[in-house]
């Protein structure tokens, strides 16, 4: 019982660790791209 209760827990805790990874990425790679699409000059 208590080992499934660890098992659960870890691969919760990775999967939130996960998602939060892949939150970072997605908000740094969209912050770096309006920074280069506002410095860029405009034609």
């Amino acid at each position: 019982m208590f080992r499934t209760l660890l098992t659960f827990t870890a691969s919760c805790a990775l999967l939130l660790s996960s998602i939060a990874h892949a939150g970072i990425v997605v908000g740094s790679t969209r912050y770096l791209y309006k920074e280069a699409h506002v410095k860029s000059p405009r034609k």
